[in-house]
């Protein structure tokens, strides 16, 4: 029973990573095509589909264009940092503070993404608000977990301590 639970927990881990790879190419091929999604959404769209709340034309263009970069730089790092956990935890290093520190940087990140895609809904487009609400809503997650695991490094270490 032990070896299939390995077993099925190897391959959770594969997927996972294969997953955060795929979400990476994806992501690089958001940023190459990124300015025409964006340019079409902001200036060739006259129907009234895309309305904007503050911003029009140009300054809506480049809003969405420099913050979008931004978030994309923070999602680069969000999924280097995950990658490294997955990595450690397959390697058997569940509970310990690189991984309590990989949990926090990738929490500060969303919390980042999540007020960079809050300005971004309420300035150029209220469909980006939809992104704002999951960033959002991650972030409580992802705090909860890295508190978890922080409080289990503690529990650890006052159990190495004790032996």
């Amino acid at each position: 029973m032990d070896k299939q639970n390995n077993a099925g927990s190897s391959m959770s881990v594969k997927v996972t990573k294969v997953f955060i790879i795929l979400v990476a190419l994806a992501s690089i091929f958001s940023c190459i095509v990124g300015p025409r999604i964006v340019r079409y959404v902001t200036l060739e769209s006259h129907d009234g589909v895309f309305n904007s709340p503050w911003f029009i034309g140009y300054p809506r263009f480049w809003t969405i264009i420099v913050l979008g970069y931004i978030c994309a730089v923070i999602l680069f790092v969000m999924l280097y940092q995950l990658y490294m956990l997955v990595c450690r935890i397959d390697n058997g290093e569940v509970f310990s503070q690189r991984n309590v520190r990989s949990l926090k940087i990738i929490s500060n990140v969303v919390l980042m993404a999540c007020i960079l895609t809050f300005i971004m809904g309420i300035t150029c487009g209220y469909f980006i608000l939809l992104i704002f609400a999951a960033a959002a809503f991650m972030t409580a997650i992802i705090r909860v977990v890295m508190n978890a695991f922080a409080k289990a490094v503690e529990m650890k270490d006052e159990l190495d301590y004790t032996v």
